[in-house]
């Protein structure tokens, strides 16, 4: 690891800063506004994450607004008596909790097997995605130790996802459990607070509509049962997946009944015992 306290060969007499995610390179850049300092590999990273998810801090999640170099000054429009950002802060990390980890453009044939081999992590708990048809949706969630993530992170960078034609360069960001909970469960209309359904802040109509769906729906449980008993989809790659993705369901479904009601859980967990 570099050290963060050697004197910079410039002649600055700046420090070295190490990299707030990775801890191993040294930082170029400084996010605003939370003020992490990140080396070009991960900004980099960061930057190729796919589809709809903005530019946000891989550490603390903050939508980043801009950036400017580790020894550069700050902007001028920032008054020179603003309070330093928090530039050398990590966020606590809970041994007995667990961490949230997104994998951007997976392959269509990933299955937790080969995502928990491929990062080297035998507890992980991987959670691969499907739509109503069986075809695997571009990005997962793996959930790893508190105090793994972050060499999770280091261990998997620049490592091809896959084999053959299959191979895939994938990016991986810290993500959130309300992230993970609203791609599980995607018919539900309220939020999350952590794994927590919450209809804070819906209006009426949106409120009633969430306590008549509830975190999923019967057309969703019939068409996750359709692809377990008949693994015939042209979209499906591997016939296993779907039973996974029942299994995901289930290990993050809350206790609460109030929007999962206990005819519904029985329902998914008769998926699991029934012969057919």
């Amino acid at each position: 690891m570099y050290p963060v306290d050697f004197a910079e060969y410039s002649g600055s007499g700046s420090p070295f800063v190490a990299c707030s995610i990775c801890e191993f390179n040294v930082a170029h850049v400084s996010l605003e506004p939370c003020g992490h300092n990140i080396c070009a590999t991960c900004i980099t990273e960061c930057l190729n994450i796919v589809q709809d998810k903005s530019f946000s801090c891989s550490l603390c999640l903050t939508h980043v607004q801009g950036f400017h170099l580790v020894h550069e000054s700050p902007p001028l429009n920032i008054p020179p008596n603003a309070p330093q950002p928090q530039q050398a802060y990590n966020p606590p990390i809970n041994k007995d909790t667990w961490a949230v980890l997104r994998i951007d453009n997976v392959p269509w044939d990933l299955t937790p097997e080969a995502a928990i081999a491929w990062i080297g992590e035998p507890t992980a708990r991987v959670h691969v995605l499907l739509d109503n048809t069986g075809k695997t949706l571009s990005h997962a969630f793996v959930e790893v130790t508190g105090d793994r993530a972050k060499m999770v992170l280091c261990r998997v960078r620049n490592k091809v996802l896959g084999a053959g034609k299959r191979a895939r360069y994938v990016t991986v960001t810290v993500s959130s459990d309300e992230e993970l909970m609203a791609a599980l469960f995607p018919s539900w209309v309220g939020s999350f607070r952590e794994r927590s359904p919450s209809v804070s802040g819906l209006e009426t109509s949106k409120m009633t509509e969430a306590y008549r769906t509830g975190l999923i729906t019967p057309e969703e449980i019939e068409s996750l049962r359709h692809l377990i008993f008949s693994p015939t989809s042209h979209f499906l790659k591997d016939p296993r997946l779907p039973s996974y993705k029942l299994l995901s369901i289930l290990q993050t479904l809350p206790d609460n009944e109030t929007f999962c009601s206990l005819q519904t859980r029985c329902v998914l967990f008769g998926i699991v015992v029934s012969p057919t």
